[in-house]
This record gives C-alpha cells, structure tokens and sequence, in this order.
C-alpha cells in the first residue's frame, strides 16, 4: 500500500458522464437531435479529486465503482492521474454511477445523477481507511453519496484535527447542523445557500445574510459561487464578506466548474494555506474553474497545473 499522507483525501461520488450537446433543453415528451455525444468521468467527489490532482495535490479517493465497463474506466482514470485507489472498491451485482448530461449552446446543462455503487459505501470502507484520513492534510466531501456516510467522513476528519470541506451538493433540505459544525469549510452555490438556510439569495445583501447565517451555525469559513459573477466568502460572522470578481470567458460548457473550483480551494488550502490569505485561495479557485468552462467535457476541461500561469502557484 502507499504512503498514508495525502495532501487532498476524498470520500465522494465517482460517476461516468454520458454527455449530449443539444441546441437547447427538451420540452417534456419532446425527442430533440444533438449535435454531439461524449462520454467521460465525472461525479463530484471523482472531480474534485482529479482537480486537485491535476494542479499537483498527493490525492487519495475513496469510494466505489461498480464491476462493469465504466468501473474499469474509472480505475485507469485515477492511475493516469496519478490518485491513490486503495480505497476504492469494486462492487459486484451493481452499476457504476451514471450521469446523462444535457448541454445547450449557451454552455448551461442539466443533469440526472443515478447513483449506483457510490450509494452503497459504507462506514467499514471508512474505518478501513481510518489512516487515510486521519492523516490527511484536507479532507473533502459532498452529498452525491449516502449523507450519513458524508457525516461520518466529517466527524472523523474533524476528531482528527484534519481540515475538512464540505460541498452540500446536490443540497438536501433540513440537513442536520451536524453537518456545517463538523466542517471547517463550506462551499455551496446560490441554490444550495438558499436551500441550507432557507433565506433567498437574489441580491448581495441576501447573500452576505446567508454566509453569516452560514457561519453561525458552525462552520468557521463559507464560500458561495456565483457563477460567471465569481464567488463571495467570509472567515466570520463579525467580518464584512468578500465579493470576488471572475474573469469573463465564453462559456463553452460548465459542466464540473463548481467541482473544479471545489478541487482547487482544497489544493491551495493543503498546499498553501498555512502562507496564502484565504480571499486569495478563493481568487484562484475562481481563475481556475473558469478556465475549465471555455472547454467541453467535465474533467477533460480541467487545465493542468503547467498549462495555467505560474504567478498562481507563487
């Protein structure tokens, strides 16, 4: 087995992504012809990780793949990366996850998740990848897998002292505070503010109560993206936040842009959070996923770290 010290340990979803580019979204009983169709891997916890990786993180991934053609992709997709996979188990008597994907010209998609093995993790994969975590730098999770499973992860980490992140994607009504007290980091979006806080987000005046309601529930930092308008974040409920500005790109697909942007805050928080201002790791991480919208696909849009400035990484 390899060394136990990652920089970046993710306990998530892996799905393949079945991508169809459309001129726009169907109406309901509506058969529609696309202009292309591409299959690549996908899933939040799988993306991030790759991200991450991509940028130059030590990456671990535990999860679950079903015993299938799209599991087998998956492994070689970790190995190319270079992401640890001792954790991550092969299923039998199941599918891999999957995720048919809708991608109009204006970039914007729409998507249907099945789950498949990432639904049947369990808390003794955790414990069999107790050390892993335990000796993490980061640890990442989200809420495409069972959400007692993510609430294990983050209690683990946090007992630890690891710094944990918590994307609550897709977001789950009545959500347990558990959760936001067990996480270091929160970064959700507009929708998932709304959801986990049940206040509207349609101003900035709205979205600065939300991370302060945010951070009063427990979590010590809150970002929120906004899309093409970039992210806004706080480390306190006491402080004024912060509206980071992104760079304006055409949008070609933004399929996994909130995965990647969540992949690179984890990279720099693990490599270079203990030297860089936390506005600072947020403005990279706006940079970087809008790089990855001016390409398509999911992962294969994610740059790697020699193909991104170096003032970045300085």
């Amino acid at each position: 087995m390899a060394s136990e010290n990652y920089d970046v340990v993710v306990v998530g979803s892996c799905n393949v992504d079945l991508i169809s580019y459309v001129p726009r979204f169907p109406r309901a009983g509506e058969t529609l012809t696309g202009h292309k169709f591409a299959i690549g891997c996908g899933g939040k916890g799988a993306n991030a990780c790759v991200m991450a990786a991509k940028l130059g993180a030590k990456a671990s991934m535990i999860g679950r793949v079903g015993d299938d053609s799209f599991g087998e992709m998956y492994l070689k997709n970790f190995s190319k990366h270079g992401i640890n996979i001792d954790h991550l188990k092969v299923t039998k008597d199941t599918t891999t996850g999957v995720a048919p994907i809708h991608v109009n010209d204006d970039g914007e998609n729409a998507i249907v998740i099945v789950k498949g093995a990432n639904d049947l993790i369990t808390k003794e994969d955790l414990r069999n990848a107790m050390s892993v975590i335990r000796n993490a730098k980061v640890v990442l999770c989200q809420l495409e897998i069972d959400a007692d499973i993510t609430l294990e992860t983050l209690k683990i980490a946090k007992q630890n002292h690891v710094t944990t992140i918590f994307n609550p994607a897709p977001a789950i009504k009545g959500l347990s505070k558990e959760f936001l007290q067990n996480s270091d980091i929160v970064i959700c979006n507009e929708t998932e503010a709304e959801i986990l806080t049940g206040l509207p987000v349609t101003n900035d005046e709205q979205l600065k109560k939300a991370i302060k309601g945010l951070l009063k529930s427990g979590c010590c930092k809150v970002v929120i993206t906004l899309g093409s308008r970039g992210a806004i974040c706080a480390e306190s409920s006491q402080e004024e936040p912060t509206f980071i500005s992104a760079k304006q790109v055409k949008a070609v697909d933004t399929t996994g842009a909130g995965d990647a942007f969540v992949g690179t805050l984890a990279y720099f928080h693990a490599t270079r959070g203990d030297s860089l201002p936390f506005v600072q790791i947020v403005e990279r991480a706006c940079h970087i996923a809008g790089v990855t919208v001016t390409k398509p696909g999911t992962q294969s849009s994610y740059p790697n770290k020699n193909e991104l400035p170096d003032e970045l990484f300085q």
